[in-house]
């Protein structure tokens, strides 16, 4: 699998660090438009860049971003919500499992917008190994349930 991965990181260009400066930026721009979205199932509430961005390198391949998000509360199951959104983006869902990937996707998708530079983990992989290091760009509080 690892292999894979590497296979798949030489098709992306290296970039200098100038270009590498400006995505975590436009990242956290995607994350509070993630936040603000009021059809999307998911908060982003925590955002950790680590690997080669964290050195001193002029040559990146990629910016590794670690993403923590946390279920959206509302009236109704996470079905309720998830279902009349995947329609109106013409998808359709079998299963609750479906239902959970379907909406994780799409909240990654407007993250990445596109951008083949971004490389997405999530938060407990740095949790779990602490050797990745990382540092803390954004964190945020989902309004309390009423």
């Amino acid at each position: 699998m690892r292999s894979n991965v590497m296979r798949a990181a030489s098709f992306v260009p290296r970039m200098n660090r100038a270009k590498a400066e400006k995505l975590p930026a436009d990242f956290l721009q995607s994350v509070e438009e993630v936040n603000a979205h009021p059809d999307l199932l998911h908060w982003v509430t925590e955002v950790r860049v680590f690997g080669t961005y964290l050195t001193n390198s002029d040559d990146l391949c990629d910016i590794d971003l670690a993403i923590k998000k946390e279920r959206r509360s509302g009236s109704g199951s996470f079905g309720d919500g998830c279902l009349p959104m995947a329609e109106r983006n013409g998808k359709s869902l079998g299963t609750e499992r479906d239902m959970g990937f379907y909406s994780e996707r799409l909240v990654a998708r407007v993250l990445k917008g596109g951008s083949r530079y971004i490389s997405l983990h999530a938060v407990p992989e740095l949790d779990e190994n602490f050797e990745f290091g990382g540092k803390t760009i954004y964190t945020f509080e989902p309004p309390k349930r009423t």
